[in-house]
């Protein structure tokens, strides 16, 4: 596909792309630049705004603005750029071209600029996971610790540090969602995206949120929106029917039937929270690092709490899946673990299919898109 292309800061004038133009008179175009030196690049974002009800024939489509709205016009995937802060296209005598600048990557010396960038954010028990995704891909994520007594200010200066070392900026986010099953971190969250990350209406999941997701229990409100992303991811990306065990604070069980529908499932004391409780509950037990022990007889005091512990965790997940799946069929179900200690548990167990660390994020970023298209 054609587009402008400008080799030097010195050449004032270029044709308007081929599909840009195509089906209008000829014209050209006016370019103004602020930075003082400015390499070749190839321009392939545009943002064209229309008079109302004014269509432009596309090759594979047919855009018809609203009433003074811009229609946002994607002609190709990258745009390489640098060093460049502004460049304007202006088509007389009706349409305005410019260039988009609002995502970049950093790929060694190089930066490529990208759009639809998405702030995903699952607010935990125990951590705050953060993702930001370029489209279907995860670009980063980190994690935050889930502190009541942090403002926003201290999770805003968090997030925006956190973007800044990764070379991104709030200008290149276009969006943000936000789960939680922690009710009083959920203001300050919300304001820190708003204020640090350029979102201004951030979505949360919960009621009247478009989900996809169809659930078939007692009160479905009482499901907490880590399992619902749970679910919705799964379905979309594993298929159906299937279950995810979610080893969080707590150690969740998901199970969604052969129509995609979220069925319940099972919540048990998380493999650290047991760890930490046999820890505060007891006067001589120490504290002890959730591990693999050589054998299941412990010969020491740490070794036999690391056999309880692990051992202990691997037999609940075992038992749990098998009669689980013994009340859904039985055949053909996917089980998918998450969470911080499931590579550590489904590498040694055969009831654990696959291991996705971010599916709660991937579950955010369909919910996001089931919302805004």
């Amino acid at each position: 596909m054609n587009a402008t292309r400008i080799p030097s800061p010195g050449l004032a004038k270029e044709r308007v792309p081929a599909c840009i133009a195509s089906g209008m008179r000829s014209a050209k175009t006016r370019t103004s630049m602020t930075p003082d030196a400015m390499p070749s690049m190839r321009l392939t974002y545009f943002s064209a705004r229309f008079p109302r009800n004014v269509g432009i024939k596309l090759p594979s489509a047919v855009l018809t603005s609203p009433a003074k709205r811009p229609i946002i016009v994607t002609l190709s995937t990258f745009m390489q750029i640098a060093p460049l802060r502004s460049v304007n296209f202006v088509h007389r005598p009706r349409f305005m071209l410019h260039s988009m600048l609002p995502t970049r990557q950093s790929l060694g010396k190089e930066r490529f600029w990208r759009c639809q960038m998405l702030l995903a954010v699952d607010i935990g028990n125990t951590n705050i996971v953060v993702g930001l995704f370029d489209k279907e891909k995860l670009v980063t994520s980190f994690r935050l610790a889930s502190e009541r007594d942090r403002t926003a200010d201290e999770y805003g200066i968090l997030m925006a540090h956190f973007l800044d070392i990764r070379k991104l900026r709030k200008e290149d986010i276009d969006g943000a969602i936000i789960s939680s099953v922690v009710p009083p971190l959920n203001e300050a969250i919300e304001k820190a995206v708003i204020q640090y990350c350029g979102v201004a209406n951030p979505l949360q999941v919960g009621p009247g949120v478009k989900t996809g997701l169809a659930i078939k229990i007692e009160n479905p409100k009482e499901v907490g929106a880590d399992r619902v992303c749970d679910a919705v991811a799964v379905t979309a990306l594993y298929g159906a029917p299937a279950i995810v065990v979610d080893f969080g604070t707590a150690t969740t069980f998901s199970a969604v039937d052969s129509e995609g529908t979220f069925i319940g499932g099972a919540i048990a004391p998380g493999v650290m929270t047991a760890s930490d409780a046999l820890f505060s509950k007891t006067s001589k037990l120490p504290r002890v690092d959730v591990a693999k022990p050589k054998s299941v007889i412990g010969k020491s005091t740490v070794t036999a709490m690391q056999s309880g512990i692990f051992f202990g965790a691997l037999g609940m997940v075992e038992e749990l899946v098998k009669r689980m799946k013994a009340e859904m069929g039985g055949s053909g179900i996917k089980v998918v673990a998450t969470g911080g200690l499931a590579p550590l548990i489904a590498g040694q167990t055969r009831m654990i299919d696959t291991v996705d660390p971010e599916i709660t994020l991937k579950g955010l970023r369909i919910i996001y898109e089931r919302n805004v298209s």
